[in-house]
């Protein structure tokens, strides 16, 4: 029922316009201020302005201090005047460019989560906008674990290096793992020996090419890095070297895989004179991921691997049983604070709206 005294808005040219405007929330172009009454109630759980002019001014100083980016992923109508946007925006600090120990602390900032942008019927311009993040319960303003949730990302230490690595998307980051969505790509595999312990990383990618058997991710694979690292570095039918990439996936097929680059085909790429090496296409799906930092080992990422089971337990998403992946970004010379490694399980369930509790109008 129309509120009295309202216009008619048209929500459907509404969701279109902020599909196009958002685009440039953090471009030269900027959005469009023109869209949105004076007095403007803007809220995240750190956040707090009531004029347009605030709104603007913390826009601005977004991309002046923390160079964000932010993705769109969809929209939707969830009352008579309101429409709610899930977005993903990464922030790093754009001054640290020039910090000398940027080696050593370079935080990468990411926040997922929704904003309900409300429409005022009386002059058809958007009168608040309310984001929420997927990582706290407690939305309120300047709540402890929001600030909490900021600082944390802020201390992280451990990072990967400039690399190529499997490109995908973070779709949600609730408290204590992220969703992604992987693009298919190639990877170099081989078979884990049980002969010393693995390398702590040089850099390959994620998923099962086999059964759930097998070896533990984390356990022995010396030989079967080595194998990958011949085959990358020389010892194919052209003694083509090949740039290294990230991370060195092992899975729990008992098989090691280095990622073979963005847009490789295996027709184009040499033959391994190591016959176990063979390679593998990665179809690519949802899957939900845990960093730690550390060297690593078999306890570790099993240890890594049961706290992100519970929070899939907790958030009620399922897992592929039995079958996951261990990910290493690092060389072996970095120190384990500012080592980043990764669990990764697939995820059968995944519904972009589904913890939300957001009804499409």
């Amino acid at each position: 029922m129309a509120t009295a005294g309202a216009q008619r808005v048209d929500m459907q040219k509404k969701m279109e316009f902020l599909r196009e405007d958002l685009t440039h929330l953090f471009d030269d172009q900027g959005i469009d201020q023109s869209a949105y009454d004076e007095k403007v109630n803007f809220e995240d759980p750190i956040t707090r302005y009531s004029t347009v002019k605030g709104y603007m001014f913390n826009i601005s100083m977004l991309r002046r201090v923390f160079a964000p980016t932010f993705q769109l992923h969809d929209i939707k109508q969830t009352s008579e005047f309101d429409i709610t946007t899930r977005w993903t925006m990464s922030m790093q600090l754009a001054l640290n460019r020039y910090n000398p120990f940027r080696k050593w602390w370079d935080p990468q900032l990411l926040f997922t989560g929704t904003s309900i942008m409300s429409v005022n019927p009386s002059t058809g311009r958007f009168n608040s906008h309310v984001d929420t993040w997927d990582a706290v319960q407690n939305q309120k303003y300047l709540s402890l674990e929001a600030v909490r949730h900021l600082l944390g990302q802020l201390a992280t230490l451990s990072r990967a290096p400039r690399l190529e690595s499997p490109q995908y998307t973070v779709l949600k980051k609730p408290d204590g793992y992220a969703v992604r969505k992987y693009n298919s790509f190639l990877v170099a595999e081989t078979g884990m020996t049980q002969d010393a312990s693995p390398p702590a990383g040089s850099n390959g990618r994620q998923g099962s090419s086999g059964g759930s058997g097998g070896s533990s991710p984390g356990g022995n694979g010396t030989s079967a890095f080595m194998s990958l690292a011949g085959y990358i570095f020389g010892k194919n039918d052209r003694q083509e070297k090949m740039a290294m990439t990230m991370p060195v996936f092992s899975n729990s097929s008992g098989r090691m895989q280095f990622f073979m680059g963005h847009n490789k085909e295996r027709a184009s790429l040499p033959t391994p004179n190591d016959t176990q090496v063979q390679f593998v296409q990665m179809p690519g799906g949802f899957y939900a991921v845990r960093s730690f930092s550390g060297k690593a080992g078999e306890e570790d990422a099993q240890k890594q691997l049961q706290v992100l089971y519970q929070k899939l337990a907790r958030d009620k998403l399922q897992a592929t049983p039995d079958k996951w992946t261990l990910a290493r970004y690092n060389d072996p010379s970095t120190k384990g604070p500012f080592r980043l490694n990764e669990v990764l399980v697939e995820v059968v369930n995944f519904d972009l709206w589904g913890q939300d509790g957001i009804k499409e109008h």
